[in-house]
């Protein structure tokens, strides 16, 4: 290791397993079954890490989401689509879900990540989909163009 770098381990030749449930549909888990890593009971070895493209999952990775359908694909296993690159940021989470609540849920076209926005306590404005904070007062910029 070169000065200046940081520490790391490598996890040598424990396998790492990617998949994909099908039933779950916004998820992909990187596994490996290495013995250094066990669970609080010295139990279960190995470590998950889950990439999920739903928005409201405190696993919302959109970037590693994609990076992971794509070798799914490359190794001609079930896989899902790509999904849209938004912001990983929790301070831009409700504009973030409003965006894939208007687009569809990023390109999965399906109902389960169109978000209730009042869980974050924000609003959308139905004629211009303005994020705005509860019991705040809105004006439209589609009323002021009129």
């Amino acid at each position: 290791m070169s000065e200046g770098q940081g520490q790391y381990i490598t996890l040598g030749d424990h396998q790492v397993t990617i998949w994909f449930d099908q039933k779950a549909g916004d998820s992909i888990h990187v596994t490996t079954g290495d013995p250094r890593f066990l669970d609080e009971n010295g139990n279960r070895p190995g470590l998950r890490v889950v990439f999920s493209s739903n928005a409201r999952s405190a696993d919302y990775n959109p970037g590693n989401f994609n990076r992971c359908a794509r070798a799914l694909r490359e190794a001609g296993v079930a896989a899902p689509a790509e999904v849209l690159m938004t912001s990983r940021k929790l301070a831009d989470r409700p504009a973030v879900i409003a965006e894939l609540r208007s687009t569809g849920g990023g390109g999965h076209g399906d109902s389960q990540h169109k978000a209730d926005l009042s869980t974050f306590g924000w609003a959308a404005c139905e004629r211009c989909a303005c994020i705005i904070a509860k019991g705040m007062n809105h004006v439209c910029p589609a009323d002021l163009a009129q």
